[in-house]
């Protein structure tokens, strides 16, 4: 036993758990995982006999391969044999077999000081039995704690403190194994480890970390109930804690949320719908699938990876999702996103030797939001601030808009609605995408200017065709930078003030971007929200535009990792929330009519709480179908003045079609002559 281990700095970037002990009677070594380990200089017997056993004291214990035991013991009554199945990652001990060696056994590497250890994932077997062994990988082989071995195959341990020198002896039971230290000494296998160092709570008690070393430290949440061991240069984001962790590196990002599972149909459903995306295989490549159990509880492990993208600063393109079924009704989840590969060349991934650390802690605090600031966009031009000025201070009058499918390219059918209402919409939401003639989008701010109202400009990906990717990757790989550039310079060149808004409902799985199809990656639409921002920045657009950020009131799916505030691009970004939630009526099955404060009120007041900006309803609108659109439209009007922040809204004058082409949401604002009486009404008296 001559080896000693040494820091290995490739696998030490990766896992980033790596620390050093000094354990008495041991020389000092570094290992990974988190570990305090050291070469264990003791000599070997069995029954007498010198035998040669490699073996480390990793955190005040002795480990021994367990390869080397089992030869060691062979032609014993205590002899097992050891069976190694790779693709179920499952070792089996068969006790009374005969060993049948390998060729690794006793072996001394040429150059031992690079020595790696990790904790083990291997699932242990005995007697069809799956052991609770406190294990460790070296170099791809499973090293277990003596006394561990010696309770299983109960043969007895005997030890002398004064040489180190440790006997097995087989015609003892592991019982009597007390009956061979010397008086007064007591069993010393294992020695006392170090005291554990403290444990040091932040200031916002949302969760506090215990130093292992410079190199390692645990992490525990105190929001979530969880504990785990993280690398030291790991920052903590809690910002959004009553939904999300972020534990952050360069190269390496983990994302944590603990979802109730009781609106979430059960974990099957979760695990399958939440992972849809990975059949997308011309985005996504699947490198590992599978059920195992971490820290006791079922678990399912999801790894892939994609392309790079080109606009993508160190874009982390390889990716693990490991959903825990804990106790509660809950699943907590696990995200890591890396920038490099996630095998650490010997057997094992980087992520599982940071999940092999999860353990349970103490819930003593509820998650909390930070509330977003608002920021003056020192880029608007004169005629930009008085419009925002005019339009969103918080004296501001309310002002409504419309979306109609051909305005403002013609006035035509939008002219005959004003005149039937007796008012004007002075915002006119168009839509926009990828592929739309700019040629087209130029008339549109003309007209839009040259009748003097204001545009409400979206801008979304669309669905490409199968088997080619996804649009907004394809974006932020720069296919689409022309377009974009081009983009940009129309809007800049209409000097007029527009409200720009970026892939709206980006937490509904009916959106190309939403993270339902980019692999639970909300940080991709992100990117996305900042790469357009700053194409519109060189190209002079932020003079005239008012960037609108835009949710749906309701996450599909509604899993915390697909929340709205996940994909918040950063205050600067965002001038105004705009807020959209419609009365989808009653056409299909499921669905329930719900009055216009059944919708708003709860949601109003909860982004009261977590933004600062001003807000809008981007768009919204009541179906035809499940009870009566007038009541509901004045009982709209009867409140909307209560939500104060809300400057504007717009009424979304079309429909949605079934599978079969038929109407199944008509929210016409004019196939109602009720709904139109209530808006002539509403404008006679704010004339």
């Amino acid at each position: 036993m001559r080896s000693k281990i040494r820091l290995n700095m490739r696998n030490a970037v990766l896992t980033g758990l790596v620390l050093i002990c000094f354990a008495l009677g041991a020389t000092a070594v570094f290992a990974e995982n988190g570990t305090d380990a050291a070469y264990a200089s003791s000599a070997i017997d069995v029954d007498g006999t010198s035998v040669d056993i490699e073996g480390y004291n990793i955190n005040g214990n002795n480990y021994f391969k367990l390869r080397d035991i089992a030869q060691a013991l062979s032609g014993t009554d205590k002899q097992f044999q050891v069976m190694y199945y790779a693709e179920e990652d499952k070792v089996i001990m068969a006790k009374g077999e005969p060993y049948e060696p390998d060729g690794t056994e006793t072996y001394v590497p040429e150059d031992p000081e690079t020595q790696t250890i990790l904790k083990t994932i291997s699932a242990v077997y005995c007697e069809g039995q799956q052991l609770e062994l406190d294990a460790y990988n070296v170099n791809g082989y499973n090293f277990v704690k003596l006394r561990d071995a010696a309770q299983i195959m109960d043969f007895a341990l005997m030890y002398y403190d004064d040489t180190k020198n440790v006997s097995f002896v087989t015609d003892k039971t592991y019982a009597e194994s007390e009956e061979f230290y010397g008086e007064g000494e007591g069993p010393s296998v294992d020695p006392e480890p170090e005291p554990e160092k403290e444990i040091i709570t932040d200031p916002s008690g949302l969760f506090a970390t215990q130093e292992i070393n410079e190199y390692s430290r645990y992490f525990i949440n105190n929001v979530d109930g969880y504990k785990v061991m993280i690398p030291s240069e790991m920052t903590v984001d809690m910002s959004i804690s009553e939904f999300r962790t972020v534990l952050e590196s360069e190269d390496l990002t983990i994302e944590v949320y603990r979802q109730d599972m009781t609106d979430a149909g059960g974990f099957a459903s979760y695990v399958n719908y939440g992972n849809k995306f990975i059949n997308d295989t011309s985005t996504y490549t699947k490198a590992v699938s599978r059920y195992t159990s971490i820290a006791g509880y079922n678990s399912y492990v999801l790894e892939w990876y994609r392309k790079p993208l080109a606009m993508v600063e160190n874009d982390k393109c390889y990716y693990a999702s490991v959903d825990v079924d804990v106790p509660g009704n809950d699943v907590l989840t696990f995200i890591f996103k890396s920038s490099k590969s996630f095998e650490d060349g010997y057997g094992s991934k980087t992520y599982m030797n940071i999940m092999n650390t999860l353990s349970s802690a103490d819930k003593t605090i509820q998650g909390f939001n930070r509330q977003t600031a608002t920021v003056e966009n020192t880029a608007w031009n004169k005629e930009t601030k008085d419009f925002y000025k005019k339009y969103f201070s918080p004296d501001s009058d309310f002002t409504w808009g419309i979306f109609e499918p051909m305005a403002p390219f013609t006035f035509t059918e939008l002219s005959k609605i004003e005149e039937q209402v007796g008012g004007e919409f002075q915002f006119l939401l168009y839509y926009t995408n990828i592929n739309t003639d700019l040629v087209k989008l130029e008339t549109v701010l003309a007209n839009a200017a040259e009748e003097g109202r204001t545009v409400e400009l979206t801008l979304q990906t669309v669905v490409n065709p199968s088997g080619t990717g996804n649009m907004l990757m394809d974006a932020l790989d720069g296919k689409y930078d022309y377009f974009l550039n081009q983009y940009a310079r129309i809007v800049a060149n209409s000097k007029e003030p527009v409200l720009f808004r970026l892939c709206n409902e980006m937490n509904g799985d009916w959106c190309m971007y939403s993270a339902y199809h980019t692999s639970k990656d909300t940080q991709l639409y992100v990117e996305f929200y900042k790469y357009v921002y700053k194409i519109f920045e060189y190209n002079g657009a932020l003079k005239n535009t008012i960037w609108v950020w835009n949710p749906n009131e309701r996450s599909f799916p509604y899993y915390d990792w697909n929340h709205a505030l996940c994909y918040y691009p950063g205050d600067e970004y965002v001038d105004i929330i705009g807020l959209t939630g419609y009365n989808n009526g009653t056409y299909y099955s499921g669905e329930v009519w719900r009055s216009f404060e059944n919708i708003y009120n709860s949601f109003y007041y909860q982004y009261c709480a977590w933004f600062s900006q001003p807000m809008m309803i981007t768009e919204f609108a009541c179906s035809s179908y499940g009870g009566d659109k007038e009541a509901w439209v004045r009982q709209m009007f009867e409140k909307m003045p209560q939500y104060s922040r809300i400057k504007a809204a717009i009424w979304w004058d079309g429909c949605d079609f079934d599978a079969k082409g038929n109407i199944a949401r008509p929210y016409f604002i004019d196939d109602n002559a009720g709904v139109m009486q209530a808006f002539k009404e509403y404008f006679e008296e704010n004339q």
